[in-house]
């Protein structure tokens, strides 16, 4: 059998490592880091926006009772006068 020639069926382990693999893994390894990068970014967007909605619906929240308890002044008075008007 001659040593260059592999027979059919069996693996054959190169050792040796191509330029292009290298380049290929070191674009890999570049990307995944500018992609930690913006990630990292994004966290921070959506932890500011999420401050920003959580501040939003307290004031709403706020806006809520104050109508909430103008109706109910509201309701009193409107009761006060019908019970006025009812008795004699």
């Amino acid at each position: 059998m001659q040593p260059h020639i592999i027979p059919h069926g069996h693996w054959q382990l190169d050792k040796t490592v191509n330029m292009t693999h290298i380049i290929s893994t070191v674009t890999v390894i570049i990307s995944l880091f500018v992609w930690g990068g913006t990630i990292d970014k994004r966290i921070d967007q959506n932890s500011q926006n999420i401050q920003h909605i959580t501040e939003l619906i307290a004031l709403e929240k706020n806006r809520v009772n104050e109508i909430t308890e103008d109706m109910k002044n509201d309701i009193r008075s409107l009761n006060d006068k019908t019970d006025r008007l009812i008795r004699p």
